[in-house]
């Protein structure tokens, strides 16, 4: 924000594209083992917006106003897969709304200060057994974080960055659907009002941007991720009719994470620039998991 001469606003549209190979997939409960396979065609690609606005202020302070999304996270499993008891469809949507200051300390340093206020929507389905009827929880939540950013001009064509993003927690108010369920565990269709804390991992990125002349830029950075945060999705449920529900989890023990991105940015002309680049993530997901 602080190289930025004049008010900006800038629009971008990441895609994101999972490879998953799922190899000897096993799953029982309670009665037994669950027949059925895992595809790996489980996480479809997704598509990210972005929306950014910088204004400066005076010849050391700037305003930035940004609309993302940092993590999109889901999971579809066919209707008759081995672990349709444990998850069918599990998703997560987030939205950030994030005003920043930042302020030129000298002519090469530069420092940024953002608020976060994050919407989270979270979607989780799975069957029920013996009946294969169906548990569906859904719910929503606003958490609030912060971040904080480092920019070091190198040299005339050469910086580097460095952003802190701090964790974010929420508390969902969840409402979940049990419709098809066995005489044996309790009335067929109910309905339950719970709980689900979750927070979102701290993330730590470096960036390198160096410029070649006056159209071309080229960008490079990583990322590290906490994911180990995760070990597990838990929806308490007070008023379950069943008491099977009285909590309904999903054990992930995902294991921390980086990610690699290269990118490239062309000035078609003072007011108009084209951005592309291409990020590999690494999974958190342990390979027993």
């Amino acid at each position: 924000m602080s190289k930025l001469e004049r008010e900006t606003f800038s629009l971008g549209l990441s895609v994101a594209v999972p490879v998953v190979d799922v190899s000897n997939p096993k799953a029982s409960n309670s009665f037994g083992a669950v027949s059925g396979t895992v595809n790996d065609d489980i996480t479809p690609p997704a598509f990210i917006p972005s929306n950014y606005y910088v204004k400066p202020l005076d010849e050391k302070w700037a305003f930035g106003m940004g609309i993302y999304s940092p993590f999109g996270l889901g999971t579809h499993y066919d209707h008759d897969s081995s672990v349709r008891y444990v998850a069918d469809k599990s998703e997560i949507l987030m939205v950030n709304l994030q005003p920043t200051l930042s302020y030129r300390v000298t002519d090469d340093f530069s420092i940024g200060v953002g608020i976060i206020a994050s919407y989270l929507q979270g979607n989780f389905s799975s069957a029920l057994p013996i009946t294969d009827g169906k548990l569906v929880s859904q719910g929503n939540d606003v958490g609030y974080g912060y971040n904080i950013g480092l920019l070091y001009q190198v040299t005339n064509q050469t910086r580097i960055g460095l952003t802190y993003h701090s964790m974010i927690r929420y508390d969902l108010d969840m409402k979940t659907k049990v419709r098809g369920l066995s005489p044996l565990l309790g009335p067929e269709n109910f309905d339950i009002h719970g709980t689900l804390s979750i927070a979102t991992p701290e993330v730590i990125d470096a960036s390198l941007t160096h410029q070649l002349d006056d159209q071309w830029t080229i960008y490079a950075g990583s990322s590290w991720t906490r994911w180990d945060r995760w070990g597990a999705i838990t929806i308490s449920n007070k008023d379950s009719a069943a008491p099977i529900f009285d909590e309904s989890s999903q054990v992930l023990g995902w294991k921390n994470s980086w990610s690699h991105a290269i990118g490239v940015s062309y000035d078609i002309s003072p007011k108009w620039a084209l951005r592309a680049g291409y990020a590999r993530d690494g999974s958190p997901v342990n390979k027993s998991a």
